[in-house]
């Protein structure tokens, strides 16, 4: 096995891993999901697993990309460009919205403030939108290779699936995802 091999291979593992995370986080921030309690503790269950797990994964998948481009001779073309730039959007989301929000929800939990927990939760919702829109641009990215006429032709339909994913997240929680936070860090 040569080192593009290996490479791609810790590649594609570590980013199955990361936006498996997501997905997982995504379907439980959905107002539908049925019990809520229930979906509040598997929320606080998810928070330590995001750096120990999804963090160093998008961190690995950083740094093997442009190292896989560099060992491969591919260049910097437009579709690594515009990938590496929404995974770092995803990760830089990550760490300062969708962690502290996830550990707030599991603090919120443990201590028996439950509507406390499900505001903060339901305020994650857009973020989590986001975040999953962004780790599928990347993907199509991948798989697409477009040069840069085509980026955003193929962006085009994760934008509408942003869209699409915003208008499922409506269920109104009071006050803005910072007024929740705030609230929740007073009492």
């Amino acid at each position: 096995m040569d080192l593009v091999s290996v490479l791609k291979s810790v590649h594609v593992l570590a980013a199955c891993l990361w936006v498996g995370g997501v997905v997982v986080f995504a379907m439980l921030t959905l107002p539908e999901a049925r019990d809520r309690a229930r979906r509040l503790v598997l929320l606080s269950q998810l928070a330590p697993l995001g750096p120990r797990l999804f963090t160093p994964a998008s961190l690995t998948v950083l740094a093997t990309g442009p190292v896989l481009a560099w060992v491969g001779g591919w260049g910097m073309p437009a579709w690594l460009v515009a990938a590496l730039a929404a995974a770092a959007g995803s990760v830089a989301l990550g760490v300062t919205v969708l962690a502290p929000g996830l550990e707030k929800v599991a603090l919120l939990t443990e201590s028996g403030e439950g509507d406390w927990a499900g505001e903060v939760a339901a305020n994650l919702r857009w973020a989590t939108r986001l975040d999953l829109s962004l780790l599928v641009f990347a993907l199509l990215m991948m798989v697409a290779k477009p040069g840069w006429d085509a980026v955003p032709v193929v962006g085009a339909p994760v934008l509408l699936l942003f869209v699409l994913l915003w208008l499922t997240a409506r269920q109104p929680a009071t006050g803005s995802l910072f007024e929740v936070f705030r609230r929740g860090a007073r009492q």
